[in-house]
């Protein structure tokens, strides 16, 4: 095979009633994808360029970074590092909220049940 321009032929046969048939098939080779060189410094985006790609705003990002969600480095945000790190970030919020939304419907339960424990001792 030479290069991308060769072609690879196969025959196939096939027997009939009336005797042996030839057909060729002619295939060419997928083409290999070239491979990107590789920059040993991650790509970084402005601040209004990474609230584009998360979708919020640019004041939004401001107060991510000064909770210490994303780190800024150098001239802009690393944009991977970034996007895992709101993930993170939105995973473990939620998590909490669902938590403080157990615990106040348990405190509504135990001061109900505390209330009508007061008024059957009234009556």
């Amino acid at each position: 095979m030479v290069g991308y321009a060769a072609e690879i032929r196969s025959e196939l046969s096939c027997s009939g009633a009336t005797g042996m048939t030839l057909m060729t098939e002619t295939v060419a080779p997928v083409a290999k994808p070239v491979p990107r060189p590789r920059s040993t410094k991650p790509a970084t985006v402005s601040a209004s360029a990474l609230a584009v790609h998360l979708d919020c705003s640019r004041a939004y990002i401001g107060k991510l970074e000064a909770e210490g969600v994303i780190q800024r480095q150098g001239d802009g945000f690393p944009l991977d590092q970034s996007h895992v790190a709101y993930l993170r970030y939105l995973r473990r919020e939620r998590r909490q909220s669902l938590r403080s939304e157990a615990d106040a419907a348990h405190v509504a339960v135990r001061t109900e049940m505390l209330r009508l424990r007061l008024m059957e001792k009234k009556h």
